[in-house]
């Protein structure tokens, strides 16, 4: 349980049911509100499986997802001179009115047999239905209604936002590995193929009211309110087939050497059907993907490694179709990486790091008439990211546990197309901020007692690459303490502890705020 009316329960259960036959129960359920009073979380679910020796070269694991959320939804804040409109915890939304319902079922199959020493074949199976259905409140400030100045009486106009969904993915994938020797160099070879079916039906409603406004000072969010049945306008069909046949290989030319090569070729078909606008579009790509690397393990302490991976952004990946995207070809990304790894005290430490550069070489952009209508897409916009990343996890002690790790980056755009503003050129893309980082680290005091903390930080982030309008950057800290006894514990969490204004959520018109100060206790018995 914990602040802002947080309950939660939790249980896991793991059972042989005979020397063959185990099975497994995962139930959750949980009631919470939040630090900006009116937004809900409430979400239940259940996950059983079981797991199954078929002889001793068989194994299957069947298991199955349920999990649904009746939430109030939380469009977070407007923007203000460039950056979210404080204080984060008042909330413009309408806590009797809003509403987000989800529903998900999850069913997945995993056969593993193998077929001669050293080599095996799995199959694994998929299929999910998800639902949603949402209606929330999104804020728009209007300065006009006190002058252009910012006082307790500006208007909040609220505006509707209505989702609805229903998809279905059905997966299937394939895979042998197997290890062969040709003379003095060992192959350790995987090849598979993925079969993949998608379908996703969005209907478009219209609302017959017009919800209330409200101040900067006073939300209300409790107000009742009430609107007229919803109708339906119109819906997208879209279906989405994928297979695709990959294949690697890890080449061991001495034990401190190593090679990888792999491929991919992707078949990649959409149909998608608009109504009432009487639009049925479709569009297949078949792309190749290439990722290879080489490893240099001196010792069993030390590892070095460069890579370099490609990969593909399709017209039609976000389940829309336009007739621009028709004719529009994939983008196309790379990434570029060399790294370290070291296993030190005995294995009790490991520290890593890494420089990469990840480059999406042909950005889609949009062209333009001479008239200055749109035209097409083209393939001409550019963006890369140069980083460095530092990882470290361990004891330093027998006592003393600590996670960390820290991202710099360089994110640029260096080509816009006809449309976009030439200034935008050297700007940052947007949500791309210059740093992320974390650290956690745990002391056991006693053999009852742990104590801990730690932090996380993430840099400015742009809500577009225009770079005008941001979120600003922000460390949380974090504090933990536990007590425990046989098969008992509890456990007391402070999440942000200073109560810092942070925001996690990016959108071009609103941002979200994260968690203010939050107090969770845990208790927790193991049997």
């Amino acid at each position: 349980m914990g602040t802002y009316d947080y309950y939660r329960a939790e249980a896991d259960v793991n059972r042989l049911l005979a020397e063959n036959v185990a099975a497994r129960l995962n139930l959750m359920v949980q009631e919470a509100g939040s630090f900006r009073d009116g937004a809900e979380m409430n979400r239940w679910g259940f996950a059983p499986s079981l797991a199954i020796d078929a002889g001793d070269k068989t194994k299957i694991v069947l298991s199955y997802l349920h999990y649904q959320e009746d939430n109030v939804p939380d469009y977070g804040v407007p923007y203000f001179e460039g950056k979210p409109l404080g204080p984060a915890d008042r909330f413009y939304g309408l806590n009797k009115f809003d509403y987000e319902k989800t529903k998900s079922d999850v069913f997945t199959a995993d056969i593993t047999h193998e077929l001669a020493p050293g080599v095996q074949l799995r199959n694994m199976t998929r299929y999910g239905e998800y639902e949603l259905d949402m209606s929330a409140t999104a804020p728009g400030l209007n300065l006009n209604s006190t002058g252009g100045v910012l006082t307790d009486n500006t208007e909040i106009r609220r505006s509707r936002k209505l989702r609805m969904r229903d998809q279905d993915i059905f997966s299937n994938i394939t895979e042998v590995t197997g290890k062969v020797d040709t003379g003095a160099v060992r192959h350790t070879l995987l090849g598979g193929m993925e079969l993949t079916r998608e379908n996703l039906l969005t209907t478009a409603r219209s609302s017959p009211c017009t919800l209330p406004s409200t101040t900067y000072g006073n939300p209300d969010p409790f107000r009742d309110y009430s609107c007229g049945a919803l109708n339906t306008t119109g819906y997208s069909d879209s279906r989405a087939d994928t297979y695709a046949f990959y294949a690697q290989d890890t080449i061991e030319l001495s034990p401190q050497w190593k090679l990888i090569a792999g491929a991919r070729w992707d078949h990649f078909a959409v149909k998608f059907d608009q109504q009432p606008q009487a639009t049925g579009r479709d569009r297949t790509d078949r792309v190749w993907s290439y990722r290879t690397g080489v490893l240099y393990q001196p010792d069993a302490v030390q590892s070095y490694y460069a890579s370099y991976g490609t990969s593909f952004n399709p017209s039609a990946e976000s389940y829309s179709l336009d007739a621009r995207g028709t004719d529009t070809p994939p983008e196309k990304n790379r990434n570029m990486e060399i790294g370290a790894k070291w296993d030190l005290y005995d294995g009790r430490l490991a520290l890593r790091t890494a420089i990469f550069r990840s480059e999406k070489t042909n950005e889609r952009v949009t062209d333009i008439e001479p008239g200055g209508a749109p035209q097409a897409y083209l393939l001409t916009g550019r963006r890369h990211t140069d980083g460095l990343e530092l990882e470290a996890a361990g004891k330093l002690s027998d006592k003393w546990q600590v996670f960390g790790g820290w991202v710099w980056m360089d994110p640029v755009i260096d080509a816009v197309g006809p449309t976009a503003n030439p200034n935008e050129v050297g700007n940052m893309p947007e949500n791309a901020p210059k740093y992320t980082g974390n650290l956690w680290t745990t002391y056991q005091l006693t053999p009852e007692w742990k104590i801990g903390g730690g932090f996380n930080a993430v840099g400015k982030r742009y809500t577009s690459n225009a770079n005008t309008t941001y979120l600003p950057a922000y460390i949380r800290t974090d504090l933990m303490a536990e007590w425990t006894y046989r098969d008992y514990s509890v456990q007391m969490n402070v999440y942000n502890l200073f109560d810092k204004d942070h925001y996690e959520g990016l959108y071009r018109g609103f941002a979200v705020p994260g968690t203010g100060r939050t107090f969770r206790l845990t208790a927790k018995y193991a049997f």
